[in-house]
């Protein structure tokens, strides 16, 4: 009887699954559509930032990228990808200058690498980054909205836009949530503690050993107290951001 019974229930299932094949629609559009790529879950995504700050002055440039992806068909030959920028506040140090703090994309530099290749759904696009003097005092901010063109329309209007920062001072890394809230003056602190960078290629490192980031973190909670112990003994207060928030992990 439980062996019918297994049976039958294979049988039905069996049934169900192809009435939902059946169901489903063949898709046959011929227009592709583009998306900036978005990570599952991320309802707030971490912008894609570039900090000249560890870079030698020799250094005046550099190329970041952002990730897109298609949604139709993958094509055999290459597509070109149009970049928009949204102006998101009217001063001009904020919103980054197209020639001073990015390569504009009509420009032959770029123009000619901003592409889907054949045969690819996915690709990082280039954003040439200028490290123009006005990134000392000001992260500039990059909004990048994807353009249809002759070969895409937008897709998920959720994943429209992309955030990009360029700055030549120290900027939050990713994963910076190992160490709690941010500060640049913590920043500044762990950098001296370890003589590590800090970058987005450290944290990397880190979110992939849990023990040793909390490792560091023990370290540096040790390290700050001693140097407000130090501080208070030449009557100074604690280490505190510039808003007088003290630094704390």
């Amino acid at each position: 009887m439980r062996a019918l019974f297994i049976s039958m229930a294979s049988v039905a299932l069996t049934w169900l699954c192809i009435a939902c094949e059946e169901a489903l629609p063949i898709y046959e559009t011929e227009q592709d559509c583009l998306n900036f790529t978005v990570a599952l879950r991320e309802e707030f995504p971490t912008p894609v930032r570039k900090s000249f700050v560890y870079d030698s002055q020799d250094v005046v440039r550099d190329t970041i990228y952002v990730p897109v992806t298609s949604m139709g068909f993958v094509r055999d030959y290459d597509r070109p990808v149009t970049f928009e920028q949204v102006i998101v506040k009217p001063d001009s140090l904020y919103n980054a200058v197209p020639g001073v703090h990015y390569v504009p994309f009509d420009d032959p530099e770029v123009k000619d690498l901003m592409v889907l290749p054949a045969g690819q759904a996915s690709a990082d696009i280039p954003i040439i980054a200028l490290r123009d003097t006005t990134l000392r005092d000001t992260i500039s901010v990059l909004q990048l909205r994807i353009a249809p063109n002759e070969f895409f329309e937008l897709g998920d209007r959720d994943r429209a836009e992309c955030l990009v920062e360029i700055g030549d001072q120290l900027m939050q890394p990713k994963n910076w949530m190992l160490f709690g809230t941010y500060g640049y003056v913590k920043h500044r602190f762990l950098i001296e503690m370890t003589g590590w960078r800090f970058d987005e290629a450290t944290f990397d490192e880190l979110r992939a050993d849990y023990l040793y980031a909390s490792s560091i973190r023990t370290k540096a909670i040790a390290e700050l107290r001693r140097v407000n112990e130090e501080r208070e003994a030449r009557g100074e207060g604690p280490l505190c951001e510039a808003d007088g928030t003290p630094v704390k992990f």
